[in-house]
């Protein structure tokens, strides 16, 4: 059984799972390689990454759930390899159709709920640090998994208002050239 405070963040979470999905179903094909000015990543890059963080809080609760009272985000306290643990689903998903990439962010989403029924009242004071992130005194900054899963639960949003900046921002002629070379 979830705890009531976990259903509540889960139930935050399932509503911007929603409307993310309502926006990517209205979404056009040719939209999907748009990225906001500014942003290094595409609407394809911006789902990748809401897949593979949803991998990544999997192992975070899995590690919570064994007793672990502190633990790190990609399981490293190393900036680069976390880096690096967040950009590689976008090269392994780079092949995958936009439906199976959808897939995978719902597989990725409903791991993290089944992992959430192990959590219990004790477990979300566990000390949840992100490799890089220091306080005032550079130490290693510490959220508490319950802070740190209200965080997780408006991600989708924040990814949500990324996309809709890409569809929003004209794609310069570079990109109009290769979309219209890719097409033939």
């Amino acid at each position: 059984m979830i705890l009531p405070e976990v259903q509540v963040l889960l139930e935050r979470a399932r509503s911007a799972r929603l409307s993310l999905d309502g926006l990517l179903d209205v979404l056009p094909e040719e939209y999907w390689s748009r990225a906001a000015a500014g942003s290094r990543w595409d609407v394809r890059d911006q789902l990748a990454h809401v897949a593979s963080a949803d991998d990544l809080l999997q192992d975070l609760l899995r590690t919570v759930a064994a007793g672990r009272a502190t633990v790190w985000v990609g399981a490293t306290q190393d900036v680069t390899e976390l880096l690096s643990r967040r950009e590689a689903p976008l090269q392994e998903f780079a092949g995958l159709s936009l439906e199976a990439l959808r897939e995978v962010a719902a597989d990725a989403r409903g791991g993290v709920e089944s992992a959430f029924v192990t959590l219990d009242a004790t477990m979300l004071e566990a000390g949840v640090h992100i490799a890089g992130a220091v306080d005032r005194w550079g130490e290693p900054l510490r959220w508490g998994l319950r802070a740190y899963l209200a965080k997780w639960a408006h991600h989708d949003s924040a990814h949500e208002g990324d996309i809709r900046a890409a569809i929003a921002t004209t794609p310069d002629l570079s990109t109009v050239a290769l979309t219209q070379r890719r097409r033939r």
